[in-house]
């Protein structure tokens, strides 16, 4: 009876490890800003009409299309993002933007040197 127990008892932890231990979904792809950089992946590969969430976690930011802290028009791009002046980020604030045309973008932040992210949108 025990041994039978025993056996019950592994098939269920090992299902449930399996099932991810129940966690939610992760919801659309981030791009996590820190201090004066992104964090984590900064190139993401996601299907058109996909969001994408940009996520401030410290340091304040402006984030647009472009490269090296310089706009660059980026034609697909998600309207707040495509323009000189940017979208203005502080500390906990989330935003998130859908990507509905495929193509690559540039994404940099235009007050901190090097803050570079690419976002791949495919069909």
């Amino acid at each position: 009876m025990k041994r039978l127990a025993a056996t019950l008892l592994t098939g269920i932890v090992l299902m449930l490890a399996a099932c991810g231990g129940g966690s939610a979904s992760a919801g659309p792809p981030t791009l996590t800003m820190s201090g004066s950089n992104f964090t984590g992946n900064t190139s993401l590969t996601i299907k058109a009409g996909q969001a994408v969430t940009f996520k401030d976690e410290s340091g304040s930011h402006i984030i647009s299309t472009g490269h090296n802290q310089l706009y660059t028009a980026e034609t697909g791009a998600p309207a707040a993002l495509d323009t000189s002046t940017g979208v203005t980020f502080t500390p906990g604030m989330t935003q998130s933007y859908t990507f509905n045309t495929p193509g690559t973008y540039q994404i940099t932040c235009q007050v901190h040197s090097g803050m570079n992210a690419t976002i791949t949108v495919t069909k």
